[in-house]
């Protein structure tokens, strides 16, 4: 639906390849990022089954920086 205003408002560099790699197409971006999140889903729960307690400190320290990277987003 906005996919003209994502060159301009896009600031991960990362992010940015992707989108550019496919002709500003969100779709290879939205791919990518669901299976990255599967795959720290899956790390932390198999962290969580080995080892309860840093499991939980991964856990918080991960939705911390989620949170920060929630403000920054909303403030910038």
């Amino acid at each position: 639906r906005f996919r003209e205003h994502l060159f301009f408002e896009e600031l991960n560099p990362i992010a940015r390849l992707l989108l550019q790699v496919h002709d500003w197409d969100p779709s290879l971006l939205i791919g990518v990022k669901f299976l990255g999140s599967i795959l720290v889903l899956g790390i932390i729960t198999a962290l969580y089954v080995h080892n309860r307690r840093l499991g939980l400190v991964v856990t918080g320290v991960l939705a911390g920086i989620q949170a920060g990277l929630l403000g920054f987003l909303i403030c910038f």
